[in-house]
């Protein structure tokens, strides 16, 4: 039987990209300018895509069974295979060339892989999947009790807003808890935002992509003069205007 839904890939070509574009904000020898612009957006971007995507008709033990699966799981397991990988290749190393590694700092990485603490030795990659999990999990609460566009739009920039204070007395959180206003926000305006997306995906919008993409880049690099770069891993919003 033919599938009912025609798949648009346009989401799946901006996951790709985002993902790219995290490659290359790692890369130390890119401009300064290009490290800030990408920055400025490319972690916002995986929150925003999942708000297209978000589907609150789903019965709740259904919508968190789909986001443990696909988000929850893929975490712990991907923290721990990393973990064991870099483990070897670092004991392994030591034997010939490089300093040995000290069994704190395989202790410490172990934990990290469970608890996800920013900011401490307890910390391990992937900060952004278990935000996003528990993002997800806000959204679709907040969406279930009103759904309405204003509703959406407020409470999404009211809870960024929230998150920018909180990181003024909080730096880092387990489980990246500390990112989940912010994630939530970025979901809940996207959300809001996507009948207008998928109703313009193919006419005039398009032509307004450019000049968008190009106006945020001026405001992150005019930002960035008076309040730094935008990285969420180290809880910077670049100000609250920005």
């Amino acid at each position: 039987m033919r599938n009912m839904y025609k798949r648009d890939y346009s989401i799946d070509i901006a996951r790709g990209l985002a993902c790219l574009l995290v490659v290359v904000g790692h890369v130390p020898t890119i401009p300064s300018f290009l490290h800030t612009w990408i920055y400025s957006f490319h972690m916002p971007l995986f929150f925003i895509i999942s708000g297209i995507v978000l589907n609150s008709n789903d019965y709740f033990p259904v919508f968190l069974k789909k986001r443990v699966k696909s988000l929850l799981v893929p975490y712990f397991a991907l923290n721990l295979c990393a973990w064991i990988i870099e483990t070897i290749i670092r004991v392994a190393g030591s034997v010939f060339a490089s300093p040995s590694i000290g069994t704190r700092t395989i202790f410490d990485n172990f934990v990290g892989t469970i608890i996800g603490y920013r900011l401490t030795n307890y910390y391990y990659i992937l900060w952004f999947v278990i935000a996003l999990f528990f993002g997800l999990i806000l959204a679709y609460g907040i969406v279930r009790i009103r759904n309405s566009f204003l509703w959406n739009v407020v409470i999404g920039i009211s809870l960024i807003v929230c998150n920018a204070f909180i990181w003024r007395y909080v730096n880092g959180m387990p489980l990246s808890l500390d990112m989940v206003f912010l994630s939530t926000g970025f979901i809940l305006i996207e959300y809001s935002m996507c009948s207008f997306i998928v109703n313009g995906s193919h006419g005039k919008m398009n032509i307004i992509g450019i000049p968008l993409l190009a106006s945020a880049a001026c405001v992150a690099l005019i930002g960035s003069r008076y309040y730094g770069d935008v990285d969420l891993y180290k809880c910077q919003m670049g100000g609250y205007s920005y």
